[in-house]
This record gives structure tokens, C-alpha cells and sequence, in this order.
């Protein structure tokens, strides 16, 4: 498994979009768990930090905003860090093959070191949830942490584990917000976006420190700024395309250089797909088309697929013309009952994906 930084789209205005920013750049899906369930999984932190005997604070966010035993990366080398590979068999068939993401680190003197491989970490084994259940994820992610860190770096860690934990739960709770109706203009949405994102970065600050809030999540945030600022951007009908470019031009280059790299090929991808999509519904001829194909990158298989899915939606598109204009005939005929039009649906269009694409045609027709 491998971090990919961007992957949400410049034209997408979905809340989901927003709230699941961290888990589209990981890659990871949250495990859907309701209060109980993920309440059960805290318990199951906190007793196993309770088993290694250590002297500590109780978690809260003063605790973690003065705790010297949380130290940033940049200025304490790695003395103890869980390893890169699995030290036993896979917890599941979608690790299987795969090197483990991020680590949890600490320096000479027991202190957890403060990065994003925390996240990595605890996201790369909470990503087999829906397999197995978060409890064997969250029991592998203990595991290491007793087997390779000192004392007080296990307790950190945990307590970073519970609050993330908690924080996800939020997140999912947030999720179930609807945004939109049918009233709604892409600003009104833009407006709830970022209401919605200040709640998380609200809900983040009250659980973890400065310095864990920006080593788990500032890339995020940088992102999740310029993904929204990018969408202003688009919905701002002051601005021509040419600005409109220019603009998004000027926040890709504010972007960190660990994601602007990606999200420069995310939109030179977005381009490609939209002029490949104007391609298949226009009226060029099938081997240009196949050109086009092959000259962006598509190997011939792939190629040969798309020309004959083209081919079929033209044949498609004959018949449902043709059926269209049989049905605008019978039903002229009040007499005509409904089952009739039923049978002339499954005359035209023989699989059920066809009978349905018809079905869905029908309903803007009316």
C-alpha cells in the first residue's frame, strides 16, 4: 500500500468529498462504526495502555499541549521505531504483499516522535475493518507499540490512538449532515463546505496538540485549502476561464511540494478525461477516435473495449430513438394498456442493463 496524496477532483462538490479528504489522500475507508461499537474500541485502548504499568497523566488536550514526551521529528533522531515489514503472519488478505505504511517512532530518550507515519500507521492496519472488525486492527496496532517502543512512547501512542479514534467518530457523525437541496447554488454549497471542515479542525484542536495536529494532519489541511479555494475558483462566475486557470495556477504553486506534484498530474488527468469524454459523444470516426485513445497512453485492448462500448451506444441509441417513436404511437391509443409498452421495452432491448438504460431515458423524458 503506498500514500497517493491527491485524488480528489477539482469539479467535485460533495460534502463527502470534504469530510473524507483524509481518507481519499490515505486510500483508507473509515470503518462505519456507531457510538457503542467505537466506544468499545476506546475501552480496548485504554486497557491495554493500563496493562503496561506506566506511571502516567490522565489524556486530556492540557496534558497533551504540555507533554515533553511528544517531540517533532525534525530535531530527534530514531532510537526505536516499529519495523517496515510484518513481524508475523498478515492480519488479513488485503495486507497481504504489502510493506507496512508509516511507523511509530521514538528518540534516545523514550520520547514518540511526531510525524505523519503515526497516521500512516494506525490508518494502514483500521484499514482492514471491514474484514475483520477494527478490534483486530486496533489490537496489531498495540501489539507494536508494546513490542517495539519504550514505556512512555507506548503510552503516547495510545493516547493519540484513542483520540483518533474519537476524532473518526466524530467525523462519521459529521457525515451524516445532508448539505444540499434542489435550491442550493454551488456558493451556498461552498459556504457549508467549509463550515463543515472549520468543525473538524475544531474537533482536532480540542483532541490533539499543536504539534500532533500538524504532524497528522497538515497536509491535510493544505489540501483540503486548496481543494476548496480551487472549487471557489470554479464557481465564481465573475471570473472568465482564462482567470479562472490563471488562479488555479496560483494556488498549485502554493501548494507544499509533496502534493503539488500530484495535484498538477490530477489536473493534467481531469483535462485528458474531458477531452476524451467530448471525443466519445462527438461525430468522429471510430479510428480517430482509437488515435486519440492510443495516443494518451491507452494500451490497444484497452482501446479495442472503448471503441466497441462507442459502437454499442450507437446501436443503443438507434433502437431507443426507434422505440421511442413506437411508444409515441401506441400511446396515442388510450385503449393501450401498460403492459403492452412493457413488452415493446423487452422487444428493443433484450438484457436487463439495457431495459434499465432505457428506463432511466424514459425518466427525463418525462
Amino acid at each position: 500500500m503506498k500514500r497517493t496524496y491527491v485524488t480528489l477532483t477539482a469539479t467535485v462538490l460533495c460534502f463527502i468529498a470534504i469530510l473524507l479528504l483524509a481518507n481519499h489522500y490515505l486510500l483508507v475507508k473509515p470503518p462505519a462504526h456507531s457510538a457503542p461499537q467505537v466506544s468499545s474500541l476506546i475501552e480496548r485502548v485504554a486497557s491495554a495502555k493500563q496493562t503496561n504499568s506506566v506511571s502516567h497523566l490522565a489524556t486530556s488536550v492540557s496534558h497533551l499541549a504540555t507533554n515533553d514526551s511528544l517531540v517533532d521529528e525534525i530535531d530527534h533522531a530514531v532510537a526505536y521505531s516499529t519495523p517496515r515489514t510484518h513481524d508475523q503472519a498478515v492480519i488479513s488478505a488485503s495486507l497481504h504483499g504489502t510493506d507496512i505504511d508509516g511507523a511509530l517512532q521514538a528518540d534516545a530518550s523514550g520520547k514518540l516522535i511526531l510525524n505523519i507515519g503515526i497516521r500512516d500507521f494506525f490508518d494502514y492496519f483500521l484499514s482492514t475493518a471491514d474484514e475483520l472488525g477494527a478490534e483486530a486492527g486496533i489490537d496489531e496496532i498495540v501489539r507494536y507499540a508494546q513490542a517495539y517502543l519504550p514505556a512512555q512512547a507506548q503510552h503516547d501512542a495510545l493516547d493519540l490512538l484513542e483520540n483518533y479514534l474519537r476524532y473518526k467518530q466524530f467525523e462519521f457523525e459529521l457525515q451524516q449532515t445532508p448539505i444540499t437541496n434542489a435550491s442550493m447554488t454551488d456558493a451556498d454549497t461552498l459556504v457549508i463546505l467549509r463550515e463543515s471542515y472549520a468543525q473538524l479542525k475544531a474537533e482536532r484542536a480540542a483532541r490533539f496538540s499543536v504539534g500532533a495536529n500538524q504532524a497528522l494532519f497538515g497536509l491535510e489541511d493544505e489540501y483540503a485549502e486548496f481543494t476548496l479555494r480551487t472549487l471557489e475558483v470554479g464557481a465564481n462566475e465573475s471570473l472568465n476561464p482564462e482567470q479562472k486557470a490563471q488562479q488555479t495556477d496560483l494556488l498549485l504553486d502554493s501548494l507544499p511540494a509533496e502534493l503539488a506534484g500530484d495535484a498538477r498530474q490530477q489536473q493534467v488527468q481531469e483535462a485528458t478525461q474531458k477531452t476524451l469524454q467530448s471525443a466519445l459523444v462527438s461525430e468522429q470516426d471510430d479510428s480517430e477516435i482509437y488515435d486519440l485513445l492510443t495516443a494518451y497512453g491507452y494500451p490497444a485492448d484497452e482501446a479495442d473495449r472503448v471503441i466497441e462500448y462507442r459502437q454499442q451506444q450507437r446501436n443503443f441509441d438507434t433502437r431507443y430513438q426507434q422505440y421511442r417513436n413506437t411508444v409515441s404511437q401506441l400511446t396515442a391509443d388510450e385503449s393501450v394498456a401498460s403492459d403492452a409498452l412493457d413488452q415493446l421495452k423487452q422487444r428493443f432491448f433484450v438484457t436487463p442493463e439495457e431495459q434499465t438504460q432505457a428506463a432511466l431515458r424514459d425518466l427525463g423524458q418525462e
